[in-house]
C-alpha cells in the first residue's frame, strides 16, 4: 500500500500518511473514503477536521463557493484557517489530486502566503517540512505560490539559520536535489526565484552554488553562475566593486571544488572519469 509514509510533524505531534500508489485516474477520482480516513488520522490538530474533509471534497467538486465558506467559518486568514490550509494541502498533494491542489492554492490571500514559509514559534514550516522530507510535489506547489504571490526571495529561503547546517536553501533544497537529476524542473525554479536577489545573498556558508559543486551536480553549478546577477557599477559606485562580486564567485568555486575534491578523496573507490570538470561548458 505505502512507499514511504509522509510524516508530517508539528511541534511534538508527528501523523504518519500513507503514500498511496495510484492503479490510474479512477484511484484519483474516488478517494472521498481516503479522504475521510486520512482526516481522522490528523485529528490531533487542533482544527475541526470535518471541516477539512468538507474542505478537500469541496476542492474535488472545484465547487469556490464551498471553499470560501468553510474557509470564512474558519477565521479567513486566523491560525485555524492556516492549519486547515496546510493539512489539506499536504493530504492533495501526496493523492495526487491536481484540481483539488490547485482550488487550495487560489484560496490563499497573497499577503497569507509567507505563513506557509515562516516558522511558527519551534514547529518547521511547512515549506521546510516539505524539504526534510523530500515531499518535492507539495514543496513546487507552495514555490508556485509564492511565486504568485510576488514573495521576496529572503521570504521564502532566508527565514531562519539552521545550527550549523546554513540556510534553508542551502542545505535542504540544493544538498539533497544536488544528488536527484529528476528534480532538476524544481532547482530551475528555485533558481530563477533567487535570480532578483542580491548576489551576496547567494554568497554566503553553505550557499547553494557551494553545495551544487559538492554534490557534482554540473547543470546546477552552471544555472547558478549563469543567474547570478551581475551588480551594475552604477549601483555601488565603481567598477571596482563589481569585479570584486565576481572575485567573490571564483573564490567560492575554488573553495567548493577543492572540498569536493577532498570528498572523492576519502572515498575507498574513487571513479576519476566522474570528477567534476569546472572549466567544462
Amino acid at each position: 500500500m505505502s512507499k514511504r509514509p509522509y510524516e508530517f510533524v508539528s511541534g511534538s505531534t508527528s501523523i504518519s500518511i500513507p503514500d498511496w500508489e495510484s492503479d490510474g485516474e479512477s484511484d484519483r477520482d474516488n478517494s472521498f473514503t481516503e479522504l475521510h480516513s486520512l482526516s481522522t488520522m490528523l485529528s490531533p490538530w487542533q482544527c475541526e477536521m470535518n471541516d477539512v474533509e468538507e474542505l478537500m471534497i469541496a476542492c474535488l467538486r472545484n465547487s469556490r463557493r464551498q471553499v470560501q465558506k468553510v474557509l470564512a467559518r474558519n477565521g479567513n486568514g486566523g491560525e485555524e484557517w492556516t492549519n486547515i490550509i496546510e493539512i489539506a494541502l499536504t493530504i492533495t498533494t501526496r493523492l495526487g489530486h491536481v484540481q483539488a491542489t490547485a482550488a487550495l492554492m487560489h484560496s490563499i490571500q497573497d499577503e497569507k502566503a509567507k505563513l506557509y514559509f515562516q516558522p511558527k514559534q519551534k514547529d518547521q514550516s511547512l515549506f521546510e517540512n516539505a524539504l526534510f522530507m523530500q515531499d518535492w510535489a507539495l514543496a513546487d506547489v507552495l514555490l508556485e505560490v509564492g511565486t504568485r504571490c510576488r514573495l521576496n526571495f529572503k521570504d521564502i529561503f532566508k527565514i531562519r539559520q539552521r545550527d550549523g547546517f546554513g540556510n534553508v536553501l542551502g542545505f535542504a533544497t540544493f544538498r539533497r536535489l544536488g544528488y536527484c537529476s529528476r528534480q532538476q524542473n524544481l532547482v530551475r525554479r528555485l533558481i530563477k526565484m533567487g535570480a532578483n536577489c542580491r548576489t551576496s545573498e547567494m554568497l554566503e556558508e553553505e550557499d547553494p552554488l557551494h553545495n551544487a559543486i559538492v554534490a557534482g551536480s554540473i547543470p546546477i553549478v552552471k544555472s547558478i553562475v549563469k543567474h547570478v546577477p551581475q551588480v551594475p557599477a552604477k549601483t555601488v559606485g565603481s567598477a571596482d566593486a563589481a569585479c570584486d562580486r565576481a572575485g567573490e564567485i571564483v573564490t567560492i568555486v575554488e573553495n567548493a571544488r577543492r572540498d569536493w575534491l577532498s570528498i572523492q578523496e576519502a572515498k575507498p573507490h574513487r571513479n576519476d572519469s566522474k570528477r567534476l570538470k569546472l572549466g567544462d561548458n
